[in-house]
């Protein structure tokens, strides 16, 4: 009674953790069944992403879990939501105890969290990369006639980065009022942005329709910091992909351990958390387009290595008893 409660208030229609690392690599595979947007089914196995609101698992197969955020680090965060928090206590911290203890395969999105889950279960956990099957952007939008663009990407899921984010707008914006500020309309936003003339919120308000605007943005810089916290220190490489589909020259924090990826100055540039110095290095940029051009170049290279197709086909073709794919 209380999973169908729950399903009413938090189910939602799509799942980018489901499509980023199950459907876009296995949209073309045969022999699997949705049962929900985080639900998926074959004759010998159950694909559970994050949680199974709304649906019974299947009894006599395999269950497999797969997880893309530490969920207790988060349920202690303080820069997140109070209702988001109460939403990951009640429904996927609270699932996601059941499911570790039942699934015969565990998954996570990045080394830390990975190895927190494997010493905490005492059994071996699989790692998983996420996969874009948008295409990427072109770089026409570095074009010298282009209107300066910033963006903060982040999702509702960075709430408790937004304090970094808007000081390090909010010196950019004194130096640079001709700057346009891309982000999503749903964070707290205060007054000297959503005034400025430059704001722009991003017009899509679901995660499809923010796929299909991605690629078209056309930020020239986007900006990726991030407090050091346990969530955050836990996130995949997600950003470096997504960045790459965006086409630009992002900045990464020092603290993020999948900025290990990066070359600074070829594929980003990786900063310490004092707002000064990420204002000063975006400046830098907006007066050097061709600067700012060879770092989104060299993303979008890290991004297409990163973004490997094969190796989620081969695990989930594996895993779920799936004819192995060409």
């Amino acid at each position: 009674m209380l999973d169908r409660l729950l399903a009413r208030g938090f189910q939602r229609p799509h799942s980018a953790a489901a499509d980023l690392y199950f459907t876009n690599a296995m949209s073309e595979e045969p022999g699997w069944r949705r049962l929900s947007s985080t639900v998926f089914e074959s004759d010998r196995a159950v694909l559970v992403v994050r949680n199974h609101l709304g649906v019974t698992l299947p009894r006599g197969k395999a269950l497999m879990y797969l997880i893309d955020d530490d969920l207790a680090a988060a349920v202690r965060d303080p820069g997140l939501g109070a209702g988001y928090r109460a939403r990951l206590a009640l429904v996927e911290l609270r699932m996601a105890r059941r499911l570790r203890a039942r699934a015969e395969q565990i998954v996570a999105t990045s080394e830390l969290l990975q190895a927190k889950l494997a010493s905490q279960l005492g059994r071996e956990v699989a790692l998983m990369v996420p996969y874009w099957s948008e295409r990427f952007a072109t770089l026409d939008h570095f074009a010298p006639e282009a209107a300066p663009r910033i963006g903060f990407l982040g999702s509702l899921t960075h709430r408790g980065d937004l304090a970094l984010v808007l000081e390090i707008l909010r010196l950019i914006l004194a130096s640079r009022r001709d700057v346009e500020v891309v982000m999503a309309a749903n964070h707290a936003i205060p007054s000297w942005l959503a005034d400025h003339p430059g704001f722009r919120p991003i017009a899509a308000t679901d995660w499809p329709g923010y796929r299909r605007a991605l690629a078209e943005l056309g930020c020239q810089i986007c900006l990726h910091p991030l407090a050091d916290t346990p969530l955050n220190r836990a996130r995949s490489p997600n950003k470096l992909i997504e960045f790459g589909v965006a086409g630009t020259a992002a900045l990464y924090s020092e603290t993020w351990p999948q900025s290990q990826h990066v070359t600074p100055g070829l594929s980003g540039l990786v900063l310490p958390a004092e707002p000064q110095i990420w204002a000063d290095a975006v400046l830098d940029l907006l007066d050097d387009h061709a600067r700012a051009k060879l770092l989104a170049s060299g993303g979008q290279e890290l991004a297409q290595r990163l973004n490997d197709l094969a190796p989620q086909r081969r695990f989930w073709a594996s895993a779920m008893g799936l004819s192995q794919p060409n």
